[in-house]
């Protein structure tokens, strides 16, 4: 398990170098400047004592026990296990795919029965591997090597005021709530509560709070776990009642099917811990001094991405389920790239498996490197972005914008194009230059990047503003055609860049063949020497 951890934060730093944006310049109009915002985070999360679980069978059916006996019960109740307290043990990196693509597990990279203290994200030592906590219901089919914690009875029957009895007694039993929980609890006018609330972003553009969108927020009593994503304004309602305060978590994966890694990568969605609140509901408000910020405003530059640039400019939507990854450290490697490695993971299987069984390997040994190779991809992100001193929204959406315009034309282009792209930007460690005949794809690729994540930018702010780009592929080509032809913009150049656009010619050659318009998409194409 440490072994294809490590492989895949080497593959991921490998991939810093593919589609690498390390190097766009600045406009003169983008601010730089960080308006004051009020931070939600008082500390930083870590674990506390270990404690005694109340929704345990054990301890369920001792409570029952001592309320019968005192008389707060005049029947048993029928306490049975409904969920069970697992930690997972995934052997290898297929195990941590089969998990991971569950989207019905909810995974923890901490124990779930211990006291939690301070907010924020939990951070696991460097070389040490996270342990894997999570909840199931009786009756799943878990599919790798575990160890069941506990059976639990989490009662669900909220007509029934017995079972409020039988949980407030485990409570009082395990030790699990004070004197003034209990005195709250009795003098409320519902014992039980459906948490809502509101999860906002700081915004320095505007210099107000933004809902984050299609986010999941989780609420947590050990192991009673409900989970609701925000709508468009960043409300969420959970389905789930409670006693007692639950513990609260802002997770971003999003209902639109990206998800955003943190600092522990692959292993679990990035989760923003913001500590115990009240049952009936909490609004958490990530400002610029908390590390769930770029998370956050990552989230909503990729949603905004996918549901309004997309349609409004008629371009091919990026793949479904994309994973970010955000990396909180500097690096010389580059700010941020789009490999796409796990989208070209199925791709790669075959064709590795293929040449090794070309150069004499036996059928089934390469099936089985193939498949090593296929699951050390899959730990791997489509979108990698460092660290890059972003301190304005505006800098992290442009960023955003930009890889997501890659990512839409992988989805023109295909996985085995992407490989040819992201091979030759390894081996030029960069862009090229255009004297070398091969940097021809790098060429296409970084035009469109530029152009339609400035393009979405200046949609997105009202704004006209040109970046004046150095770089030797010139995007200000694809500008200046948009701007002089009123028939071709996003949609139409997106639209030829298939598997065959490979240089500045076959780009000028296939725009000239399906739209026409010689003279002005040559003038425009050999004003920059192409």
């Amino acid at each position: 398990m440490k072994r294809t951890l490590k492989l895949a934060v080497m593959l991921a730093v490998v991939s810093a170098f593919a589609v690498g944006c390390n190097k766009e310049e600045e406009s003169p109009h983008s601010t730089m400047e960080t308006p004051s915002a009020k931070v939600d985070e008082t500390g930083g999360f870590h674990l506390g004592r270990k404690l005694d679980n109340p929704y345990s069978v054990a301890n369920m059916l001792a409570a029952q026990d001592s309320l019968l006996n005192i008389g707060q019960l005049k029947e048993s109740l029928d306490i049975h296990p409904t969920h069970l307290y697992v930690q997972l043990y995934p052997n290898d990196s297929a195990d941590m795919n089969s998990i991971l693509e569950d989207t019905t597990l909810h995974l923890f990279p901490y124990p779930l029965d211990y006291e939690i203290e301070g907010e924020g994200s939990f951070e696991v030592p460097e070389g040490v591997t996270p342990e894997v906590y999570t909840v199931v219901p009786v009756g799943y089919n878990i599919p790798i090597s575990h160890r069941i914690i506990e059976e639990c009875f989490i009662p669900k029957d909220y007509s029934n005021p017995d079972y409020a009895t039988l949980e407030i007694g485990s409570f009082v039993r395990t030790g699990n709530v004070t004197q003034s929980e209990l005195q709250n609890l009795y003098s409320a006018k519902a014992l039980w509560k459906r948490p809502q609330g509101n999860v906002k972003v700081y915004n320095t553009e505007s210099g107000q709070n933004e809902g984050v969108r299609g986010i999941h927020v989780y609420t947590r009593k050990f192991v009673n776990i409900g989970c609701a994503y925000t709508d468009a304004n960043g409300h969420y309602s959970i389905p789930n009642y409670y006693l007692f305060d639950p513990d609260y978590a802002v997770v971003f994966e999003n209902s639109n099917g990206f998800k955003i890694w943190g600092n522990i990568g692959p292993l679990t969605p990035a989760i923003h811990n913001v500590g115990n609140h009240s049952k009936s509901g909490y609004d958490v408000t990530i400002g610029t001094g908390s590390q769930a910020w770029p998370w956050a405003t990552i989230n909503n530059a990729a949603l905004l991405y996918r549901t309004n640039f997309v349609p409004h400019f008629g371009v091919s939507n990026t793949p479904d389920n994309l994973r970010i990854w955000y990396i909180n450290k500097s690096s010389d490697l580059g700010s941020a790239s789009t490999p796409m490695l796990r989208h070209v993971a199925g791709y790669t299987f075959v064709q590795v498996a293929t040449w090794l069984q070309i150069f004499g390997v036996c059928p089934t040994t390469s099936l089985i490197i193939g498949g090593a190779v296929y699951c050390a991809l899959m730990f791997c992100p489509d979108i990698l972005v460092m660290n890059n001193n972003a301190t304005t929204t505006k800098q992290l959406q442009k960023t955003i914008f930009h890889e997501m315009a890659h990512a839409s034309h992988y989805s023109k282009a295909g996985p085995a194009y992407w490989l040819n792209y992201i091979g030759q930007i390894c081996l030029n460690l960069g862009y090229g230059n255009s004297s070398n005949g091969t940097n021809g794809i790098i060429g296409v690729g970084e035009m469109w990047g530029n152009y339609f994540g400035n393009k979405c930018l200046n949609y997105h702010y009202n704004t006209n503003y040109s970046y004046n780009y150095a770089f030797w592929f010139k995007p200000q080509i694809l500008e200046n055609i948009d701007d002089q032809l009123s028939d071709v913009g996003p949609m139409q150049i997106n639209n030829v860049m298939g598997t065959s656009v490979t240089n500045h010619n076959s780009f000028k050659t296939a725009l000239i063949n399906q739209y026409g318009h010689n003279d002005v998409i040559t003038q425009c194409f050999s004003e920059y020497g192409f």
